[in-house]
C-alpha cells in the first residue's frame, strides 16, 4: 500500500530515527499507551484553562 500523498512528498518526515528495537519494546510494554494518555490529559487540562 503506497504512502498517502502528503507523506510521500517528504519521506524524511517519516524516517525512523534511533533504535527500532527499543521503540518496539516501548510500544509492546504499554508505556507508549500510558505516555499518550498522559499527553492527552495534559492537553485537555491546558484547553480547560484557556476556556
Amino acid at each position: 500500500m503506497p504512502l498517502p500523498p502528503n507523506l510521500a512528498e517528504h519521506p524524511e518526515d517519516t524516517a525512523v530515527v534511533g533504535d527500532i528495537e527499543a521503540f518496539i519494546e516501548y510500544v509492546e510494554s504499554g508505556q507508549a499507551f500510558l505516555d499518550w494518555n498522559e499527553r492527552l490529559a495534559q492537553r485537555r487540562k491546558e484547553l480547560e484553562e484557556l476556556f
